[in-house]
């Protein structure tokens, strides 16, 4: 399995429990109706829980067993709607990654949470709704909190679930998804899920099912050019992905090394590199094109990768300016998860979540990146720079 999943995320800051076996649950944000259950995690943590049952959980389905179909499908998708969830903190997406509802007062815990260390705010890493409710089923996405704690700012911090809809149906920027070795059936125990960069159609979307979207030759292996299809180089790229009636899942772990890691790459140099990752949606057969329904995509975002994301952000975004250290504060406030298997070490990560609808596309020319501009120099590059 390869694994990198490094995906560009917010046009430069565009902006626990965990049970086998549950049924259906929808992956909290807009539109959402429910998430899915079974599987593993990473870890992320916070407050205890109480209550006298087991929390409920937001997961995903495990994977069949041994599928066959003669039909094998290559799709492609673009993302259409995304939410990052800062807009409904109490509904924001994502899943339980730690096995931790954080301070909820309705159910038990599995597991120990991880500590937060001592300049993260542990009374803001609470996965319970405001009445201390576990009705988001322990989803961890502290960088919502992080994106709607800025709402006193104003027009100096770029807005998040909004601009990223906006520039999407400006045809300025998307997440290209390829589904590929498919069955076309409810359940298929193998498929690759691929995913993208690109910059856009330069003009808005029709959704015809055969646009044709630019590929950044960034989100390909260097060795591209010797492939029979550059698609195949995918520098984000899960081969061990499966189908669980119509759910389409795949786990990106770096158990295959780093191009198992889900990264995302936005504008603006803004791209945000994910620990663990679970890429998860329903696969919907629309007429004569397919799409991706009920999407929920969640990780972890270890610190370390979180100052070398803001070094190459475009234009610099340095240390001895105001808004990176408000930023910073806030960011190191919320550290929540914990780079590894659930139990109770020192939370050293941001979990994340997004939830997203996708729609049929094409693939359309390679395209390079434009080229690099001058970053921080060396005194105020946040590379270096480190919590609290």
């Amino acid at each position: 399995m390869r694994s990198a999943v490094s995906v560009a995320l917010f046009g430069w800051l565009a902006a626990g429990c965990f049970l086998q076996g549950f049924d259906r649950e929808d992956g909290g944000g807009a539109g959402a109706t429910g998430a899915t259950g079974g599987g593993g995690a990473a870890a992320a943590g916070g407050g205890g829980a109480g209550g006298d049952s087991q929390c409920d959980t937001a997961t995903y389905p495990d994977a069949p067993g041994a599928t066959s179909g003669d039909e094998l499908l290559d799709l492609a998708f673009a993302l259409r709607r995304v939410d990052l969830g800062e807009e409904d903190i109490d509904n924001r997406p994502g899943f339980d990654l730690d096995r931790v509802c954080s301070c909820c007062t309705d159910c038990v815990a599995e597991q120990d949470h991880c500590q937060p260390p001592s300049y993260a705010d542990a009374a803001k890493l609470c996965d319970a709704a405001a009445d201390g409710s576990s009705h988001n089923q322990g989803r961890d996405n502290a960088l919502a909190q992080v994106i709607e704690s800025f709402g006193d700012l104003g027009d100096q911090i770029p807005a998040g679930t909004a601009s990223m809809n906006d520039r999407i149906a400006n045809g300025q920027w998307s997440m290209l998804i390829r589904v590929s070795g498919y069955n076309g059936l409810p359940d298929d125990d193998n498929v690759t899920v691929s995913l993208f960069t690109t910059d856009g159609l330069g003009s808005a979307p029709q959704w015809t099912g055969v646009e044709p979207w630019p590929v950044r030759t960034d989100s390909l292996l260097p060795t591209y050019d010797t492939f029979t299809n550059p698609l195949d180089a995918a520098t984000v790229l899960n081969a061990t992905a499966y189908v669980s009636a119509g759910r389409l899942v795949g786990v990106f772990d770096g158990s295959g090394g780093d191009q198992n890691r889900l990264s995302l790459s936005l504008e603006g140099g803004f791209s945000l590199s994910l620990t663990y990752a679970i890429f998860s949606a329903d696969l919907v057969k629309e007429g004569s094109y397919w799409a991706l329904e009920e999407g929920t995509l969640g990780g972890l975002w270890a610190l370390a990768e979180v100052f070398e994301t803001l070094s190459a952000i475009r234009p610099p975004l340095c240390t001895d300016d105001f808004v990176y250290g408000i930023f910073k504060d806030r960011l190191c406030e919320y550290v929540d998860g914990r780079a590894g298997p659930p139990g109770p070490g020192l939370c050293d990560s941001i979990s994340f979540g997004l939830w997203f609808e996708a729609d049929a596309i094409t693939f359309g020319p390679l395209e390079d990146p434009s080229g690099d501009t001058p970053g921080c120099p060396p005194a105020t590059d946040p590379a270096s720079d480190s919590c609290p």
